[in-house]
């Protein structure tokens, strides 16, 4: 039987979003409010993470996240359950 993981749908600060980042010994203007998933700008984007730290560590790998449509589609599409709360 698999181990069911607690993940949290979070919200990328915008504080972590503009922070600049190394990418080949150049600084990169940290300006992340692209969606990773379909590229267009977003006021808010998502990762899915175990906790805040996680979420630091997750988007400092990728610099980026996604928007709400393309988040829920990622949900949709893998067919991921969410548990709400009682």
């Amino acid at each position: 039987m698999n181990k069911k993981e607690t993940m949290q749908i979070m919200e990328v600060p915008e504080e972590l979003r503009h922070k600049p980042w190394i990418d080949d010994g150049e600084e990169v203007p940290g300006d992340c409010g692209k969606c990773g998933g379909c590229n267009w700008e977003s006021g808010t984007v998502w990762l899915i993470a175990k906790n805040t730290t996680d979420l630091e560590k997750r988007f400092n790998e990728h610099h980026t996240g996604l928007c709400g449509e393309c988040m829920t589609r990622m949900i949709s599409d893998t067919g991921w359950a969410i548990d709400m709360p009682d």
